[in-house]
């Protein structure tokens, strides 16, 4: 029985050598880095295993507190104090956003998060192994 040619554009790529080699994703940092190590690529500047990384970042205290100048009389959230790198920094902000439900960002190493939301930012930041101290009212 003579098969039916396939149409060019439903044709389905077999390798990645057709795509151009190029990997376009949405997801997070962690998520593509996995997928690397997944595939059998290395960093070469890796960053120590994420049990050495916790352990160094569960000693530190992170300030968390409630700041409303300079911002319209808008309360964010800064937390500040984290030992971590930029891209740990980072992480754990969008982690804390995506949480929350709210915007913010990352200046400097001080997490901003927006709202007055302090107690569950301590209450989620607790349970993830931080240690947290409120600072000022």
């Amino acid at each position: 029985m003579p098969q039916k040619p396939q149409d060019k554009k439903s044709k389905k790529h077999s390798s990645e050598s057709e795509l151009g080699g190029y990997v376009y994703s949405t997801g997070s940092l962690s998520a593509l880095q996995q997928a690397l190590a997944d595939a059998g690529f290395r960093a070469e500047d890796e960053s120590p295993t994420e049990s050495a990384t916790s352990s160094s970042t569960a000693k530190a205290t992170l300030e968390v507190r409630l700041e409303r100048k300079s911002r319209a009389g808008k309360a964010a959230v800064l937390i500040s104090g984290h030992p971590g790198t930029d891209v740990e920094i980072a992480e754990l902000a969008q982690w804390l956003k995506v949480q929350m439900g709210s915007g913010g960002s990352v200046n400097d190493g001080v997490i901003l998060i927006q709202g007055d939301r302090r107690d569950k930012i301590m209450e989620l930041l607790q349970n993830r192994g931080f240690r947290c101290k409120r600072v000022g009212g």
